[in-house]
């Protein structure tokens, strides 16, 4: 897994949305009010410092704070996030979305393109891949390579999915081939 560090900033911001609600205060041992606030991170991610703004809950007497799992992202997913935009590199939805449109398994497509299909799975569910393997999925984007890649491979593609597999590549070759301006 990657190696990651985290530092915490000094300063944490609280929104003005003055949402407060009351839950327990793991420091305090109590029930206290908590308030709405941003934390700010510093994360690294392979060497290089990402800066996020995770969403918490700030306890009003003691000022720790807790996740504010409502907001459905963690602040390492929007390092990774961050990474990836600035590297250029494709989102988990991306990878997942361009494997889906060929009809294939985890196994079909990690097979084609050379990846172990449990660090396929990894990356469709939002690890970091690296920029070798960046490139190798993305050069599926394209139908006609895709259908290159995939007969090298033919014979590690079980019958009835080959067979799916060619009449989805054949329908978005054709695709392909008509936004080609004459």
């Amino acid at each position: 897994m990657e190696a990651l560090t985290s530092r915490v900033e000094q300063h944490m911001s609280t929104t003005t949305t003055g949402d407060t609600i009351t839950m327990f205060c793991d420091a305090c041992n109590d029930d206290r009010p908590f308030h709405r606030a941003i934390l700010h991170r510093t994360i690294e991610v392979r060497g290089e410092e990402i800066a996020v703004a995770e969403p918490v809950w700030q306890c009003a007497v003691c000022r720790t704070t807790q996740p504010d799992l409502s907001s459905g992202i963690d602040s390492l997913t929007l390092a990774y996030l961050e990474y990836r935009a600035r590297h250029n590199l494709l989102t988990p939805g991306q990878i997942r979305e361009i494997r889906e449109r060929y009809a294939l398994s985890l196994d079909a497509f990690a097979s084609i393109i050379g990846i172990n299909s449990v660090v396929l799975d990894r990356y469709e569910r939002g690890a970091l891949q690296d920029e070798l393997h960046d490139a190798a999925i993305r050069r599926c984007d394209v139908p006609s390579t895709m259908l290159s890649l995939a007969a090298a491979h033919r014979n590690q593609i079980p019958g009835p999915q080959w067979k799916s597999f060619l009449e989805t590549i054949g329908q978005l070759i054709t695709r392909e081939a008509a936004s080609i301006p004459v």
